[in-house]
């Protein structure tokens, strides 16, 4: 019996899954299960079987890259593993097993600091974007025209976006809250050969400019840029200064989070 995370199709999920102790049968284990194209490998594992007959709370986590399983609230398992990070959920078994009362909790954080790349985590909508270890653990944009790195749920909503801007070679850099789709988000967005900071709305493709200051960029790199959006305003702030403020569109209510970029950039810390 288990529970599925991450799960991508049937090449590619997490599973916990936990033996039965049955008389006659062979020694039994719990066990943390990545199955990556098609190929499984056993992250963690413990002995120990379950009593037919008998019902059990099965949970699993993901929370970044460390894997959590637990048995009624117990921890028995945990790994680190940063390749599977988003996915269905569902549940597994061989033999016959009754479910009930299934349900997921969301994170109530999200972090990023690019050190690894996870498949899955952040979708590219134009441009060129690298990370990971040969990186130095930084975002490397790279655009000719308007590029965004959306990630997030669709649902999110009353959030607090901050990115560090890590270095800038050339071009316009920004932060998108909110995102529905491209007609549909709020841009926080530096002008660099204008020298101008800007709060954006786009609305069914729409683009409106809600408040902007000349601006010349930061003091310092890197700079934390960050944008707050509740059900009633809009702030944007550079390192702790708050800049902008207007209230909320009722139509962005919700939405994923973004990084743009129209130039070349280096961005961490999400």
């Amino acid at each position: 019996v288990g529970i599925l995370a991450c799960f991508r199709g049937p090449q590619d999920y997490y599973l916990f899954k936990w033996e039965s102790a049955a008389e006659g049968a062979r020694t039994s284990h719990l066990q943390l299960i990545r199955m990556l194209d098609g190929n499984e490998t056993v992250l963690a594992e413990a002995n120990g079987g379950f009593t037919t007959g008998q019902w059990y709370e099965l949970q699993l986590s993901v929370e970044g890259s460390k894997l959590t399983a637990r048995v009624d609230g117990n921890i028995v398992l945990h790994a680190n593993d940063p390749l599977l990070c988003s996915g269905r959920i569902g549940v597994f078994t061989e033999g016959t097993t009754h479910f009930d009362d299934v349900y997921v909790v969301g994170e109530r954080t999200f972090r990023e600091g690019f050190a690894e790349r996870c498949p899955g985590k952040w979708q590219e909508l134009g441009g060129t974007w690298q990370y990971g270890e040969a990186e130095n653990g930084k975002l490397k944009a790279k655009s000719a025209g308007p590029a965004k790195f959306i990630a997030g749920a669709g649902d999110w909503t009353d959030y607090r976006l901050s990115v560090d801007l890590d270095s800038r070679e050339s071009g316009d850099i920004g932060l998108c809250s909110h995102y529905q789709d491209e007609g549909h988000f709020y841009l926080m967005r530096w002008l660099a050969d204008a020298d101008k900071l800007q709060l954006i709305r786009v609305v069914a493709g729409q683009e409106s400019v809600l408040d902007e200051k000349q601006w010349t960029g930061p003091k310092k790199f890197p700079a934390r840029f960050t944008v707050e959006t509740t059900a009633d305003m809009v702030t944007a702030t550079v390192d702790g200064e708050s800049l902008f403020a207007s209230v909320s569109e009722k139509t962005l209510s919700q939405g994923k989070i973004g990084i743009w970029a129209n130039g070349a950039a280096s961005f961490d810390n999400v």
